[in-house]
């Protein structure tokens, strides 16, 4: 190794360690970065708490790369990462969302190490090298994490749309064969309020695409069709004996049809008369 490259490393090495005794500041700094950055991130304290863990075992890992040269590809993502990427696919914070956090961060992360960097060196050529060197290795980092979360982010957004799925249909079901739940219960668990009309459907798509991407790809035409003045569904997901993918949904109506299906659209769909779901005495209940 060249002079110039062994002091750069030692530089670099000297910075994590500095920026290491101050990490509760660098982390409460990026994590509210973070934050006010991406509007999707923001949520309650639970959330953020787990934000706040993932960004630092984040820094505190590229920490690691800097001083004592722990090879990039050998990384694996922490776990306070994972989980965080399964805390948003929970929430339907869509993927671009979590991926975007990781350039927002590290760019503010590197504000902070080129700041160190520029405390502690003294030798343009030094500083200049071992910026290139802090640059390449974080960013090889970030390129291997995100590569690591945004799979666990898709995996359990397929995981919870199934799970969510099945929920549904199970109360659903419960609702048609009037056994006795309570309503109050179903509707928050819904999101949708079933003491009023209801226009039914059955929405199926003639190219199916395989797993949860193709229910999910079915009810986002039903979601966006739906013109009911709260704009709400409940949906739940089935399979034809065939194997093909469909959607049975329902969606709030003044009396008349509300239901009308995007032209562009290739999924097909079939509409019933608006009805009450529930009995009339226990519509009022």
């Amino acid at each position: 190794m060249d002079p110039v490259g062994h002091a750069g490393d030692e530089l670099l090495a000297a910075v994590a360690a500095s920026l290491s005794g101050r990490l509760a500041e660098v982390t409460q700094d990026v994590t509210e970065h973070l934050a006010a950055a991406v509007e999707q991130l923001r949520g309650d304290a639970a959330i953020l708490g787990v934000l706040r863990a993932s960004v630092t075992e984040n820094i505190t890992a590229v920490f690691h790369v800097f001083e004592h040269g722990v090879p990039v590809d050998t990384i694996e993502a922490p776990s306070a990462a994972i989980e965080y990427a399964r805390r948003l696919a929970q929430r339907g914070v869509p993927a671009g969302a979590l991926i975007r956090a990781y350039r927002v961060g590290h760019e503010r992360f590197l504000q902070w190490c080129l700041d160190e960097l520029a405390r502690q060196g003294r030798e343009v050529s030094l500083v200049v090298a071992t910026a290139r060197r802090m640059v390449e290795l974080s960013s090889g980092y970030i390129d291997r994490v995100t590569e690591q979360v945004f799979s666990v982010h898709e995996h359990e957004r397929d995981r919870w749309l199934l799970t969510q799925t099945a929920m549904r249909a199970g109360r659903v079901r419960a609702l048609l064969e009037d056994k006795q739940v309570d309503l109050g219960t179903v509707e928050a668990e819904l999101g949708y309020r079933l003491r009023q009309h209801h226009v039914g459907l059955i929405a199926w798509d003639p190219d199916p695409v395989p797993g949860a991407a193709g229910l999910a790809r079915i009810e986002r035409m039903v979601m966006a069709a739906a013109q009911a003045p709260a704009g709400r569904c409940w949906c739940h997901g089935m399979r034809l004996a065939s194997g093909r993918g469909c959607r049975w949904a329902g969606t709030a109506t003044s009396g008349g049809s509300c239901f009308t299906k995007p032209s562009t659209t290739p999924i097909r769909a079939r509409v019933w008369r608006p009805g009450l779901l529930l009995p009339a005495s226990r519509a009022s209940a």
